[in-house]
């Protein structure tokens, strides 16, 4: 129940929302080479779809449980494409992740006999997701082949270039060269336009941009135009996320970090406390500072943590935290989330809130708390290996 936890949670609440019902068909996946699959998509003349999968991927597991033995979908793909499953860690699955430059899991292809992508997308999908997906692999437009087609005459349209960064932000592709070869072509006095705005708000992520630059330095003009909150808020996400990527890079370097820190104090930030806030948490956590890392929760939770950090936090304090006062503002924070939210498959939510109740020995309140977590999971059709660690936190709570 680690970062682990929080995301199975989203995985499962956005994609469970299908009756259901007994399924008896699946998607037939091809067991030849690929070069034989190319063949015979030419042959009857359709696109292949592929799903590059690893075995160590929980997503992926659960497409293949849930999504490709829905009825509805089976027979959709059946009918419609030749169908691959490729592990992209052996065999020539080792080639096809380089040529097809496979940087998430799963990731879902659709190329045609040639070879040639045409379609494709990152992420687990449900049942309805992936009939969707595959519709648009069979269109003419908002298609990977479209936008690749379409982006040297149009990259200068803001709003194809919106659509296009859109696209690109689900198939685990980066599309940092686009929007600043996009940028470069901007006059200063457009980077504050409404569909300037637009992607910057959605797609900016580095500090070095010219857009990112101008923003700074003219947030004034923003917040006129637009609303502070939103301001502040792509701007602290962006420093935040760039001094993440220094913390949590493969050899941490004080040194850059420490040049990081003192190159955004000098920046004039409209939201510079929250922005240390946030890069301090991570620097704690990281170096295992659990004592100041509580001392700032402590101090500036209130203003600073943002809700959906709130469980991931939360769990951090159970797990590395003694301090009583600590373990009890990590309680109420997710007391708090637990009632805004009641209704809602909020399963690592819960499970965290009763975790740390139990710490805290509060044995009724935990005891509650866990049980509600077992009938999320249940709602939710988890099996019961998902939950066995609320199983056994039952058994420690009684034992109190």
């Amino acid at each position: 129940m680690t970062l682990k936890k929080t995301a199975l949670g989203i995985i499962l609440s956005s994609m469970i929302s299908f009756p259901l019902i007994a399924q008896n068909r699946s998607i037939s996946f091809e067991t030849n080479s690929l070069d034989e699959i190319k063949a015979k998509a030419k042959k009857e003349n359709k696109l292949i779809f592929i799903d590059a999968y690893t075995t160590w991927c929980g997503p992926c597991k659960w497409m293949a449980k849930n999504s490709f033995t829905n009825d509805t979908t089976a027979d959709y793909f059946n009918s419609n494409f030749i169908n691959a499953k490729i592990d992209m860690e052996k065999g020539e699955g080792v080639e096809i992740s380089k040529k097809y430059e496979v940087r998430c899991f799963p990731n879902l292809l659709f190329i045609n006999g040639d070879g040639e992508i045409i379609h494709r997308s990152g992420g687990a999908l449900d049942a309805a997701g992936l009939i969707k997906l595959a519709k648009v692999a069979q269109g003419n437009e908002n298609n990977y082949k479209y936008y690749a087609t379409n982006y040297k005459s149009k990259k200068n349209d803001s709003e194809f270039l919106l659509n296009y960064l859109s696209y690109m932000s689900t198939t685990c592709l980066s599309s940092d060269n686009a929007l600043a070869d996009y940028f470069s072509n901007q006059p200063e006095t457009e980077l504050v336009s409404r569909s300037n705005w637009e992607i910057i708000k959605k797609h900016t992520n580095s500090t070095t941009g010219k857009e990112f630059n101008y923003l700074i330095k003219n947030h004034q003009l923003y917040y006129e135009r637009y609303t502070k909150d939103s301001v502040d808020e792509k701007i602290l996400d962006v420093i935040v996320n760039q001094g993440r990527k220094i913390i949590y890079s493969k050899t941490f370097n004080s040194e850059k970090f420490t040049a990081y820190m003192k190159e955004i104090s000098g920046l004039s930030l409209p939201n510079y406390e929250a922005i240390l806030f946030n890069i301090n948490m991570e620097y704690f956590a990281l170096t295992e500072d659990w004592s100041n890392f509580g001392k700032l929760i402590l101090k500036d939770t209130d203003k600073f943590l943002k809700e959906e950090n709130y469980n991931h936090v939360s769990w951090t304090i159970y797990e590395k935290i003694s301090d009583v006062t600590v373990v009890e503002k990590a309680s109420k924070l997710m007391d708090s989330y637990v009632k805004k939210y009641a209704g809602k498959p909020i399963f690592a939510e819960y499970d965290t809130y009763a975790s740390l109740l139990f710490k805290l020995k509060k044995k009724n309140e935990a005891l509650n708390a866990a049980n509600e977590t077992i009938k999320i999971a249940k709602q939710m059709g988890m099996p019961e290996s998902e939950y066995q660690g609320t199983l056994e936190l039952i058994t420690k709570i009684n034992a109190l």
